[in-house]
């Protein structure tokens, strides 16, 4: 075999890949196919201008490659899950804490939605923490906020809380544009619609009162259409 011709064999080895690759190099014209003697090899500079293309597109693994990569990871996992909570597809079963995990609840939430330094303590684990509960909550899970609290209105604080984390990743978002702090907007946005509808249907089912002033106070025509059903379902009552 000529200096300028090389098996399959030796491209392969070369190259660190597989005689099946070489095959399939071969048919999508990358490496050059010739007739030595009736028997099919490759040509040389053909293998060896690839092995150049190929350790050129490796990148050097540092720390500045490695959390390059891993911030790619992190957006692509936040923009499909963002693609699935629009599409409502959900992993994680509905909410069903016991009594205790209902006022464990109800006091973390009052406890994190009082904090004044935001910028220090809500930080993009408290949000995905926050926005996972809050997709998995229904009116099983507002009902026993209620039976656990003895209080009909358990569920305005969680309403508020996911409002208030919504805002605060558009807020980051208007600071520090990203698709990150997007999709957590979005997730947020979605559960909060999601909990609007398990309101209405509580009072539908006349098992939750609703505060008219905090439905109102929200001025968008859902929580006004919100608060006449309550008023009705409370003057018959």
């Amino acid at each position: 075999m000529g200096s300028g011709l090389c098996s399959f064999e030796e491209a392969a080895e070369r190259l660190g890949k597989s005689k099946r690759s070489i095959h399939l190099y071969v048919a999508q014209g990358r490496l050059k196919k010739v007739n030595d003697g009736g028997k099919k090899v490759l040509d040389r500079e053909s293998v060896d201008l690839m092995a150049v293309d190929l350790q050129e597109s490796l990148q050097p693994m540092n720390r500045k490659t490695l959390f390059k990569i891993q911030s790619s990871v992190t957006r692509l996992e936040e923009e499909m899950r963002a693609v699935k909570h629009a599409l409502e597809l959900r992993d994680a079963p509905p909410l069903r804490p016991d009594t205790n995990g209902c006022l464990g609840l109800i006091s973390a939430c009052a406890r994190y939605a009082a904090i004044q330094d935001k910028s220090q303590f809500w930080t993009t684990n408290l949000v995905d923490s926050w926005a996972d509960l809050f997709e998995r909550m229904d009116e099983e899970t507002f009902t026993s906020f209620a039976n656990a609290s003895n209080n009909p209105h358990a569920w305005v604080p969680f309403f508020k809380f996911c409002s208030d984390l919504m805002d605060f990743c558009w807020a980051n978002d208007a600071q520090r544009p990203s698709l990150e702090w997007q999709a957590r907007a979005g997730r947020l946005a979605t559960a909060r619609q999601r909990l609007r509808g398990v309101v209405v249907a509580l009072v539908e089912m006349g098992k939750g009162t609703v505060p008219p002033q905090f439905l109102e106070a929200l001025g968008t025509p859902r929580e006004a259409l919100v608060a006449q059903v309550a008023k009705g379902v409370q003057a018959s009552g």
